[in-house]
């Protein structure tokens, strides 16, 4: 072995490539960047950053079962680490588990990762996926209690919008759809849902928003097939 290559340096290079990793990730190269996690892996297996940045990559990928893994991994290491342990890997294990339509698993998780959470930033994170496995459920309530915890960015105000029209609070609904399109008037799920709010009201102000947001999404079949019901 090179005298030169010490735990250290193996560590010093594993959290490069975990920024360059992350970096490609932001940009939606996961082809790239789960290589590179890999590498890091390799040479720091313990690192709960490298675990669960490659864990969240292989669930976008689909590979849930190796993901869920790696996440269990990072969770046992952080835990033991640095007690009571990190918020990412529970948050990440939970996400797995929602995704694989587990919802009990995905709630028992994000309790957890509450528990965890050392800032703001992670816990809003943590409180939207709860409040998104409540909305799943339908446990209402529950979701707008969650979300009382979160803040205000697109997702947030996306998951009110939907809790909000599940309770017909319609009014509350499409503020909070309204707000979500002005913070990102580039997304376009804000346009769809109150398309879909405005539907029985308002069906010229639905059509409008619908064809903007399929605009904004032209592969998305759900919103083809909602214009393709207001035009008829």
């Amino acid at each position: 072995m090179n005298t030169g290559d010490t735990g250290a340096e193996r560590a010093r290079r594993a959290a490069q490539l975990h920024q360059t990793a992350s970096a490609q990730a932001k940009l939606h190269r996961l082809e790239r960047a789960i290589p590179l996690w890999g590498e890091a892996l390799g040479l720091d297996p313990e690192n709960v950053d490298v675990l669960v940045g490659l864990g969240n990559a292989l669930g976008a990928v689909g590979e849930r079962e190796k993901a869920t893994e790696l996440a269990e991994r990072a969770c046992q290491l952080a835990d033991k680490k640095a007690p009571p342990g990190r918020a990412e890997p529970w948050l990440l294990l939970g996400n797995l588990a929602f995704d694989g339509g587990d919802i009990q698993t995905a709630l028992e998780a994000y309790m957890l990762a509450e528990q965890r959470a050392a800032d703001d930033v992670t816990q809003q994170a943590v409180m939207a996926a709860m409040a998104r496995a409540y909305l799943q459920i339908e446990a209402f309530e529950k979701a707008e209690e969650a979300l009382k915890r979160c803040g205000d960015d697109v997702i947030a105000e996306l998951l009110r919008g939907h809790v909000f029209a599940a309770l017909y609070r319609l009014d509350e609904a499409r503020a909070a759809f309204t707000r979500a399109g002005e913070k990102d008037p580039d997304h376009p799920e804000p346009y769809k849902q109150l398309a879909v709010l405005l539907a029985a009201s308002d069906r010229t102000l639905a059509r409008e928003l619908a064809q903007h947001a399929l605009l904004l999404a032209p592969n998305d079949g759900e919103t083809k097939a909602l214009l393709d019901a207001l035009t008829a």
